[in-house]
């Protein structure tokens, strides 16, 4: 496969090779960006190929990986913002809605859903009310400033990131091989006309 990108193709092919390779390093790896770029058919605008995308995003979905993306993400925003006496009350959304991503790749083993109130009816044993309050500020337009840290919020918080990190490590990788994208790969190249037309459409 990797001999294949190398090939000195015609200048469009290359352009698409080397997407196509950029693709294929990450969805490999699990990276919620690109799996979620594909179901939005956005990557390279792949009209055509959207549903194949898809398809290999699903198929190559990688739970463990998916969790470490979401975890490194609401450590490192809480470990930024959330750690004085007075915080930016808005982050609190920022950490708490990869952690319900967590939970929820954790309980399903597929992509979570966008939409944070939808991952919040899913979970129990939260603090509800103090989340409830911050949604409904956030939905009625209010500016979350800063005040003080809120408690069960933190604490739950530091909770589900122990847990996490502990659990995590644990968990095993999905198997993948080559051959599908190998396959999906030459489908494109094949069909290259029918996506380039499909791109300009878009544009």
């Amino acid at each position: 496969f990797m001999r294949i990108l190398r090939i000195n193709v015609i200048m469009e092919v290359r352009v698409v090779v080397e997407h196509f390779a950029h693709f294929f390093e990450k969805v490999t790896r699990s990276k919620p960006n690109i799996i979620l770029s594909s179901a939005r058919a956005t990557l390279l605008v792949a009209v055509v190929i959207a549903e194949q995308l898809r398809k290999l995003g699903k198929s190559y979905f990688n739970p463990r990986a998916a969790i470490y993306h979401y975890l490194h993400m609401a450590d490192g925003n809480y470990r930024m913002y959330l750690q004085g006496d007075n915080v930016r009350l808005k982050k609190y959304l920022y950490v708490l809605r990869p952690l319900f991503c967590c939970q929820w790749i954790a309980k399903h083993h597929r992509m979570p859903p966008l939409d944070i109130r939808e991952l919040v009816e899913a979970q129990t044993d939260i603090p509800k009310n103090e989340i409830e309050r911050l949604l409904a500020a956030k939905s009625a337009g209010a500016e979350l400033s800063e005040g003080p840290r809120i408690e069960a919020l933190n604490k739950f918080i530091e909770r589900q990131l122990d847990h996490f990190a502990k659990t995590v490590r644990v968990s095993a990788n999905a198997k993948l091989t080559m051959d599908d994208l190998d396959e999906f790969f030459f489908y494109s190249i094949k069909n290259f006309d029918k996506f380039s037309a499909s791109s300009k459409k878009v544009k």
